[in-house]
C-alpha cells in the first residue's frame, strides 16, 4: 500500500477477509441504492472499481459480511476501559480517524448479527455497537479531521460472539442496548479471565464429554499426519506450502471449496501457475481425510478456477498494463505478477521491493539462471528496474535479496474474482 493514498480492496481483503462487503462512500455516506442489501456476489469488478475510485471505503456490518461488527468509540475515555477490559494482548482490526477515536473490528456468528446500538455512559454517547444494516468507514479521507483513515492494527477482526463483545462493554461500565442492565455476575461469567475459564470448564470437557475427546484426538491425528506428509515432500514445495499457504488457510470438514475459491487468486500473484495447482492439490493430500471429493475432482476445479483467474487478472489491469502485460509470453507475465504484487504490498518501501534469484525461482520453478535472466530481460524492457544489486548467501556471509523498482503505476485494480465458483463441498 502507497503512503498517503486509500488502501484498495486488494489489501483491505488481506484484513477483513474475503467474505467482507466493500462500499463507495463519500463523507461517510454510502452512493450506491440499496448498499444495506448487498452481498459477496455483488463484489464483482465492476463494483470494486467503483470503491477503489471512490473518496472514501467503507464495510458492510452484519450477516452479509459474513457476521463482521464494529465497536465505533467516539470517546477516548471509553474505547480505554475496553481496552482495560480485553487486555493488550487481544489484537483485532482497529481503525482510526480523529485523535482519541476509534474503529474496533470483530468477526461473530453473523446470525447473532443484530441491529445498530448506542453506546453511552451515564446517558452520554460515546459511540455505536455497528451490526446489520450499518456500515463503517475504513479507509479514505476524513472530510471532517482533514486526515486519512490509518490502521493501527492490521490484524484480521478477532472472533467473538455479540454476548461477549457486550458483556465487556458492561464490565467496562458502558451500557449497550438491552445489556446495559446486565448483573455484574452475568458479566463475570462472560468475561471471565482464563484461569477462571480452565478452573471451571477444563475438567468437565475433558473428563466428562468422551465425544469431544475423541473429536479433539482425531484433529491431532489429523494434524501429525499431515505433517509427516509434507515431511516427505521436496524441501522447495514444502518451503513454498509452509509460506503461503499454511498460515492462512487450515482444513476444515465442508471448507474446501472455500479454500479452492480464496486460494486460487491469492496464489496466482505470487507464483507461477503450475506452483499454483501444486499446492492447492497438496493442500488436498495433506487433508485428504476429511474432505468427500476426490484427489482428481479437486484438481480439476482447481484447474477451471485458475484459467478463470487468468482471465480476470488481465481484465483487472490499468488498460495501459494491460496493453503491455498482453505482449508478454505466458512465463513472462507469470514474472510480471510476482513483482507487480511484491511491489504493491510491500507497505511503504513501495515501488520498491526485494525478489532474489533464488527466490524468483522458488516461484517459477525454474532454475536460479533461468528465473534471473527472465527478471533481468523484463528489466531491459522497461517493467522493473535494478536499484540495488543483491549478494550470494555464502558461508560466513549472509546473503542480501536484490532490490528492484517497479516502474508501471500501482493503480488499484479489482481482486481476482472469477465468473464461476468451483463446485463441490
Amino acid at each position: 500500500m502507497v503512503t498517503g493514498q486509500k488502501p484498495t480492496v486488494e489489501f483491505l481483503r488481506t484484513i477483513f477477509g474475503e467474505g467482507t462487503i466493500f462500499l463507495p462512500c463519500t463523507k461517510k455516506a454510502c452512493f450506491v441504492p440499496g448498499w444495506q442489501k448487498k452481498t459477496i456476489l455483488d463484489m464483482d469488478p465492476d463494483h470494486v472499481r467503483k470503491v477503489d475510485i471512490a473518496p472514501q471505503t467503507s464495510v458492510l456490518c452484519g450477516y452479509n459480511s459474513d457476521g463482521l461488527v464494529c465497536i465505533d468509540f467516539d470517546d477516548e475515555s471509553a474505547l480505554r476501559r475496553f481496552f482495560s477490559v480485553i487486555g493488550k494482548a487481544m489484537r483485532t482490526t482497529r481503525v482510526a480517524g480523529r485523535p482519541g477515536r476509534a474503529k474496533l473490528f470483530f468477526r461473530v456468528p453473523k446470525e447473532e448479527a443484530g441491529k445498530k446500538t448506542k453506546l453511552t455512559i451515564d446517558g452520554a454517547n460515546v459511540g455505536d455497537f455497528l451490526t446489520n444494516g450499518s456500515q463503517a468507514t475504513v479507509a479514505g479521507f476524513h472530510h471532517e479531521a482533514g486526515v486519512m483513515y490509518r490502521f493501527e492494527d492490521e490484524a484480521p477482526p478477532a472472533r467473538s460472539t455479540v454476548e461477549e463483545l457486550r458483556a465487556r462493554l458492561v464490565r467496562a461500565g458502558i451500557e449497550c442496548g438491552k445489556l446495559a442492565a446486565a448483573s455484574k455476575e452475568a458479566c463475570d461469567a462472560v468475561c471471565s479471565s482464563a484461569e477462571k475459564r480452565k478452573k471451571e470448564r477444563a475438567p468437565r470437557i475433558v473428563f466428562e464429554n468422551s465425544e469431544v475427546n475423541e473429536g479433539i484426538a482425531a484433529k491431532l491425528e489429523g494434524r501429525k499426519r499431515a505433517e509427516e506428509r509434507l515431511s516427505k515432500e521436496p524441501p522447495a514445495v514444502r518451503k513454498l506450502y509452509e509460506e503461503h499457504i499454511a498460515p492462512r488457510w487450515l482444513p476444515t470438514v465442508g471448507g474446501r471449496n472455500k479454500f479452492i475459491v480464496e486460494a486460487v487468486p491469492a496464489l496466482l500473484r505470487r507464483l507461477a501457475p503450475m506452483r499454483v495447482i501444486e499446492l492447492v492439490t497438496l493442500f488436498f493430500d495433506l487433508h485428504a481425510e476429511i474432505f468427500k471429493s476426490s484427489r482428481e475432482a479437486h484438481a480439476h476445479e482447481a484447474g477451471e478456477q485458475l484459467r478463470n483467474c487468468l482471465d480476470t487478472y488481465r481484465l483487472s489491469l490499468p488498460g495501459g498494463e494491460r496493453a503491455l502485460y498482453d505482449k508478454l509470453k505466458e512465463r513472462e507475465r507469470a514474472v510480471f505478477r510476482i513483482c507487480r504484487d511484491l511491489a504493491r504490498c510491500n507497505g511503504d518501501q513501495a515501488p520498491h521491493f526485494y525478489l532474489s534469484a533464488g527466490q524468483a525461482a522458488l516461484r517459477l520453478a525454474e532454475k536460479d539462471m533461468t528465473a534471473w535472466r527472465e527478471l533481468l530481460e523484463l528489466a531491459e524492457a522497461g517493467f522493473i528496474t535494478m536499484i540495488t544489486p543483491g549478494t550470494r548467501r555464502r558461508k560466513g556471509i549472509r546473503g542480501e535479496a536484490t532490490v528492484w523498482k517497479w516502474n508501471l503505476s500501482l493503480e488499484p485494480h479489482s481482486e481476482l474474482r472469477p465468473g464461476a465458483e468451483a463446485k463441490g463441498e
